[in-house]
């Protein structure tokens, strides 16, 4: 868009349009999809706790609010193996 406007007139841009253009830019390039994921709801805020910071497990998932658990599809079979040997299941869906 920037170079469309720029090749159609000689003078620069006004600060305003280089500023949205700039800041469209940024933002579209802000988000990344990293695959697909769980969201696990744990029983309470306390076991939810010690999953996300315990040693077997800390590395496959990620704490979301106070009772979920983030966990990626590719690492669910390590993650129920870890929270296994820690004697917690979790269902399969």
């Amino acid at each position: 868009m920037h170079e469309f406007l720029q090749a159609r007139d000689e003078q620069p841009l006004p600060e305003t349009v280089e500023g949205f253009i700039v800041t469209t830019e940024r933002r579209a390039r802000a988000l990344k999809n990293t695959g697909s994921a769980l969201l696990i709801e744990c029983a309470d805020a306390e076991i939810a706790g010690m999953i996300a910071s315990h040693e077997r497990t800390k590395k496959l998932c990620l704490r979301a609010g106070e009772r979920h658990l983030v966990v990626k599809v590719d690492v669910e079979e390590q993650f129920r193996k870890a929270v296994h040997l820690l004697g917690y299941g979790m269902p399969r869906v």
